[in-house]
């Protein structure tokens, strides 16, 4: 026989055994949840979730429209008048389009963080005074006239044609 038999010894300890008494280990569960207590004082802040009793809130940290709108223009005026805290002026042809001066600047190694015309001039903003000093050393006085324009337009021109007759 390959199992051992169970021998009345186990029975025996089981009886032996005290029964299980855990009710005078703990106290009964009391019924006083709706009940106030009277030693804590009211709290007017709590949100009874049950009863949909919300309370609003007493400080709102929330901007109302208007005063985000006020918020932003300021911000945006401090943020657009760093960006223009150095900058280099040149005359400028309203011909020019902003997409060919920000193709003609990298050409001549010129760094700069924004470009903007105003009438005749156009203001080239850079990041601060050592670079606004070698980049007014780097671009010619006269760039972005009308003889340059023309200039840049045939040279613009001839590359066009000839990336066309190498893709032929």
């Amino acid at each position: 026989m390959l199992y051992e038999e169970i021998s009345n010894d186990d029975n025996e300890l089981n009886k032996a055994l005290l029964p299980n008494n855990n009710e005078s280990l703990y106290e009964a569960i009391s019924d006083d949840d709706n009940e106030p207590n009277p030693a804590l004082p009211p709290n007017d802040n709590d949100l009874r979730v049950n009863n949909h009793d919300m309370k609003r809130q007493l400080h709102s940290r929330t901007r109302s429209a208007e005063a985000r709108k006020r918020r932003n223009r300021k911000r945006n005026l401090y943020f657009r008048m760093q960006s223009y805290r150095y900058f280099i002026t040149r005359p400028f042809y309203y011909r020019f389009t902003m997409k060919l001066v920000r193709h003609i600047l990298p050409e001549y190694n010129f760094y700069y963080t924004h470009v903007k015309p105003v009438h005749d001039l156009l203001l080239i903003g850079v990041k601060d005074k050592i670079i606004e000093q070698q980049n007014e050393r780097r671009l010619l006085g006269d760039i972005f006239d009308r003889r340059h324009y023309y200039l840049f337009r045939r040279q613009a021109q001839y590359l066009s044609r000839r990336s066309n007759d190498i893709q032929e």
